[in-house]
């Protein structure tokens, strides 16, 4: 479970760290300064979907915060994947190649279209069998 104080804390240090003012932040998510200052104290009960969202694109998470705030929830709730369930749908082999496939959208993305990239990956027997 994420206490109050704790997620608090984490938002003001995301904002301390973005170096963005409470005033900046908030005209970005059109609430108050005493609003954000108490949920940075942890004395809000709850934060609405929709904030979270807004704290998340604000802070350039990617997803972070929502999903800290989302697996708090689910903990708290007692929802999540039940202990016996698989990891994956997928088999070792299809694993395997979604593995390779975003190993490669990775490195083309790095060398964005040099192609010498993938010569040294063909003449590169230690990567043959690599699955990490």
């Amino acid at each position: 479970m994420l206490p109050r104080r704790d997620a608090g804390a984490y938002l003001k240090a995301r904002r301390r760290r973005l170096d963005l003012a409470l005033a900046a932040l908030q005209e970005t998510l059109s609430r108050s300064d005493s609003a954000l200052s108490r949920w940075e104290r942890g004395a809000i009960g709850r934060l609405k979907l929709p904030d979270v969202l807004a704290l998340d694109t604000t802070f350039a998470r990617g997803g972070e915060v929502l999903g800290m705030f989302w697996r708090a929830s689910a903990f708290h709730l007692g929802i999540g994947t039940p202990p016996d369930a698989a990891d994956t749908p997928w088999t070792a082999d299809e694993l395997h190649l979604a593995e390779w496939l975003i190993r490669l959208y990775r490195w083309a993305t790095f060398f964005k279209g040099d192609a010498e990239w993938l010569a040294v990956l063909r003449h590169a027997p230690y990567l043959a069998g690599s699955s990490g």
